[in-house]
């Protein structure tokens, strides 16, 4: 993937992602999207670069909303054992 995709996409890519996730997420995951790309191999006989490029980023924000909810369901049921756990015997 030639950097003049990056340069040509990032910022675009970056705004759609800041759209629905926190602007320090969106720093990590517009970049993890380039990575993926490089990865990806694109092939421009299947279509154009942008919609690839959308798709990507797509997968990364719903894998992304999908650790941080495991994340907080972890959370509230160490919290729930911690406070069951501190109760007044008396």
């Amino acid at each position: 993937m030639p950097t003049d995709l990056f340069d040509r996409y990032f910022a675009e890519i970056h705004r759609y992602i800041a759209r629905r996730l926190p602007t320090d997420d969106a720093d990590d995951l517009a970049a993890e999207v380039f990575l993926a790309a490089l990865r990806g191999r694109y092939d421009p006989a299947v279509g154009e670069v942008r919609p690839w490029l959308y798709g990507i980023a797509t997968n990364l924000v719903a894998r992304h909303r999908r650790t941080e909810t495991t994340r907080w369901k972890a959370l509230s049921r160490a919290a729930e054992r911690d406070w069951d756990g501190h109760e007044d015997p008396h």
